[in-house]
């Protein structure tokens, strides 16, 4: 779990999903944590512009796994 800089923890009584405090994978969790001065909306538009950038047609033949773990992470993230 990464606190970004608009963590708002929720209300004692409440139940949910606080603002600005998100789960990332083994795979993300550093590059996540670099930006966590950064509100989530912030982070994540980095995070994406950073993994595609890293992830070109080279890649995907040595490392088929990781590219469709990004894909699907960040087609999540679209949802």
């Amino acid at each position: 779990m990464v606190e970004f800089a608009d963590y708002a923890p929720l209300p004692e009584d409440y139940i949910g999903h606080p603002q600005g405090l998100e789960w990332f994978c083994n795979d993300h969790l550093n590059a996540a944590q670099a930006l966590s001065d950064k509100s989530y909306e912030e982070a994540i538009k980095v995070l994406k512009a950073q993994f595609r950038a890293t992830n070109n047609p080279a890649e995907q033949s040595t490392q088929p796994a990781n590219r469709n773990t990004i894909s699907r992470f960040f087609g999540f993230l679209k949802s």
